[in-house]
């Protein structure tokens, strides 16, 4: 953050709106990324000022996308689903396709997480088949992993196996914190079908991957960790 934070101090004393817009998106990119959705949406808003103020449209959908990505990892279903609904109708109004993508992935989650199951389910498998075509493995294994998670959530513990198994696919090529979220979904996957001793082995894959961030690594103990836990009947662990 701290070089975000100079590089955006460079590009205030420089008039080029444009250049301080992306430097403000970048910034909130960083922060949100911590999880740090306040100081995030502080960036974005005034990034979003800056676009408007000189028209840039292409900017505005890519800046939208980046503040309902922030907004769905901070856990915060209302400002996702705004600029997501926002940021989509832009994107396909002037056909910046990677963006639009992007805001329906995040949609996704806002509806999961306000419990839209049967809309997410939808709105993600229709991401996942478009993202496949255009080649774009971070959207499609985001959206995989929330097909899974709402697949789990309504009972088609089938679905959720095969939708996880494609995303644990696609995360062995992108790297230790997809390889984490894939075995999280596993674990919430595992759980619907009642296998605990995997959803307990799969929250531990998913520990391993995460160690190098300890705020999401503790996210994800704390919620999945637990569950696993609970249906496993160790109460000890389930309260640390």
């Amino acid at each position: 953050m701290d070089q975000a934070e100079h590089a955006l101090a460079i590009a205030r004393e420089l008039d080029d709106p444009a250049l301080l817009a992306r430097t403000l998106t970048a910034c909130g990119i960083t922060a949100g990324q911590g999880y740090n959705a306040e100081v995030a949406g502080t960036y974005f808003t005034e990034a979003i000022g800056l676009a408007r103020a000189i028209g840039d449209r292409w900017r505005m959908s890519q800046i939208l996308a980046w503040q309902a990505n922030a907004a769905t990892m901070s856990g915060d279903p209302i400002a996702a689903r705004a600029a997501a609904e926002e940021g989509r109708d832009l994107a396909d109004a002037i056909g910046d396709r990677s963006s639009s993508l992007q805001c329906r992935s995040s949609l996704g989650w806002a509806q999961l997480i306000d419990g839209e199951v049967a809309v997410a389910v939808a709105l993600f498998g229709a991401v996942v088949d478009e993202a496949d075509a255009a080649h774009d493995s971070f959207l499609k294994i985001a959206s995989l992993m929330g097909l899974g998670i709402a697949l789990a959530y309504r009972g088609e513990v089938s679905g959720a196996r095969s939708a996880t198994d494609a995303a644990l696919e696609v995360a062995a090529e992108l790297g230790e914190y997809f390889l984490g979220m894939g075995y999280a979904t596993l674990s919430v996957a595992a759980l619907a079908g009642g296998d605990v001793a995997a959803a307990r082995d799969a929250s531990e894959a998913a520990w391993r991957y995460f160690s190098p961030q300890p705020q999401l690594a503790a996210a994800q103990r704390a919620f999945i960790g637990t569950e696993a836990a609970l249906a496993g009947g160790d109460l000890i662990s389930a309260r640390l």
